[in-house]
């Protein structure tokens, strides 16, 4: 057993039981639980659990005390609970974690099923265990190449993105930035970076430089020491990050580009790699996600010498992306978390509304559940929408049905969704100027008794676990196909196209 556990109670109840009978009917749930695999029942007084118990049984006044390792059994144990409730319509358990209680029946209706979902994962989110969160920025604005023209934003990007990421209110990231570095010192950092690592840890990589493609299409980052004509020998090759990537222990990886590309093709140019990223071919992997400030690499050869065809303007994609972070708009649910897809749906809509020819681009590889970027810095003010079925029962013409409502809205005042436990404090406060005497009663005492969750730590952020529905549908998807033996990317696809570019018809974000 892991020295962290999660101490859950159970209490059985039967009609016109006497105490002798519910004994007998702990003991015999008891022995129900005993067949999971690996709950085990409580060993004597200083006697090590047996092997591989993830879960200890023991009695406690009127009850079961379950000690679970973790949260990985709690789904497990509840089910095993509700099966064992089913054989006798008569019996109810009533479960607890740290003062927080579910009722189960034997006769398990939608809306409980429902509610005990909603207990099982607030639960596994508050509790399970999150890996180090860690940073390692990249920029480049200095190039000795003459064909490499000097870059405006990175230095000012790098500033803004690491002050971000690493502000514990928000990002809680451990951040280390490479600015003008050569060559030789990207490429150790990085290999360093992804080194060592477990499979919780969350690590966000970020390029701000020139992006280069040779003749063969592979992509390379430019660093001051890069030589237009030696890129394999002089740049950081994308096939040398995505190496990194693969080889390491991490599952929850985050690669953002926000390379800038030479405008047009020079006279005499040949346009043989095409000018598409192609981002599932240079980084397809497992559990990580790659989110590109455009879709295409536009890059011009006159001889040996890349040449810019425009002015080259500050970074709107790393802009929108501090604007994000740093004001909590990118919480689009209102949870008070910022994931990776609200993130890019943010930043996607920035960069459409200030350069509409710019299309950011996202492709996930095998990533499970949603992965957290920051934490929003400031209160939540616009509360979220509440159940449907919830928001029936308030909107109720009788009073009993309304009444109902009541405990259900005490309970979401101590989720952490930050927008939901705000919908809920705002209805209760409604209900209790009801015209129902036992309807405002109830909601002025669960005003005052409700029990409102702790604000979160500021090193520690939820797990991948399911969250409401968004309240903006996902946009459409972009063409993409994965590369053999690796897993496919979370897009639709194209048989007949392979490159990862928008949908015709303009203005879709691809996905």
């Amino acid at each position: 057993m892991a020295a962290e556990t999660t101490r859950l109670t159970i209490q059985i109840a039967e009609e016109n039981a006497d105490p002798h009978e519910l004994e007998d009917l702990t003991a015999r749930l008891r022995a129900e639980l005993l067949e999971i695999d690996v709950v085990a029942a409580e060993a004597e007084r200083g006697a090590p659990p047996p092997p591989g118990a993830r879960a200890v049984l023991s009695f406690s006044l009127g009850g079961l005390v379950v000690s679970l390792a973790g949260t990985e059994l709690l789904a497990a144990v509840v089910s095993a609970v509700t099966a064992w409730l089913t054989r006798d319509q008569h019996r109810s358990a009533k479960l607890t974690i740290d003062g927080d209680a579910i009722e189960l029946t034997g006769v398990p209706s939608g809306e409980q099923r429902r509610l005990t979902d909603l207990w099982v994962r607030r639960h596994e989110a508050v509790r399970a265990p999150a890996g180090t969160r860690s940073a390692l920025i990249v920029a480049g604005d200095e190039y000795r190449d003459p064909g490499l023209r000097r870059l405006r934003a990175p230095a000012r990007d790098a500033e803004a993105l690491a002050r971000v990421l690493g502000d514990p209110a928000i990002g809680g990231f451990h951040v280390r930035t490479l600015l003008n570095e050569p060559t030789h010192v990207v490429s150790e950092m990085v290999e360093e970076f992804f080194t060592d690592r477990a499979p919780d840890d969350v690590l966000l990589l970020h390029f701000s430089c020139h992006g280069v493609k040779d003749d063969n299409g592979e992509l390379y980052f430019a660093t001051p020491t890069t030589k237009l004509n030696r890129l394999g020998a002089t740049a950081v090759s994308a096939e040398f990050v995505s190496r990194r990537m693969s080889r390491s222990r991490s599952r929850r990886m985050i690669l953002l580009l926000d390379c800038c590309y030479a405008g047009a093709w020079a006279r005499g140019a040949v346009p043989r790699a095409g000018m598409g990223v192609h981002v599932e071919e240079q980084f397809g992997g497992r559990g990580r996600v790659v989110i590109t400030a455009s879709n295409a690499m536009e890059y011009a050869f006159d001889g040996t010498e890349l040449a810019d065809a425009q002015e080259q303007a500050p970074s709107v994609f790393t802009r929108a992306l501090v604007e994000g972070l740093e004001s909590g708009d990118a919480d689009r649910d209102q949870d008070g978390y910022v994931g990776i897809d609200e993130l890019y749906d943010y930043v996607y809509d920035k960069v459409r509304q200030t350069t509409p020819g710019q299309t950011p681009g996202r492709w996930a590889f095998d990533l499970q559940g949603d992965l957290y970027v920051a934490r929003r810095a400031r209160p939540v003010t616009v509360p979220s929408p509440l159940p449907a079925e919830l928001q029936a029962v308030i909107d109720s013409s009788i009073p009993r049905v309304r009444a109902g409502a009541v405990e259900e809205l005490r309970r979401l005042l101590g989720t952490r969704h930050e927008g939901l436990a705000l919908a809920a404090r705002l209805a209760l406060q409604e209900l209790a100027d009801d015209d129902s005497r036992t309807v405002s009663t109830a909601a002025a005492e669960a005003l005052a008794t409700g029990r409102t969750a702790a604000p979160a730590s500021p090193s520690t952020f939820p797990p991948s676990a399911p969250q409401p529905e968004p309240l903006k549908s996902p946009p459409p998807a972009t063409s993409v196909r994965a590369t053999p033996g690796e897993p496919a990317p979370s897009a639709s696809t194209r048989p007949a196209d392979d490159r990862a570019e928008p949908v015709p018809g303009g203005g879709h974000r691809p996905w």
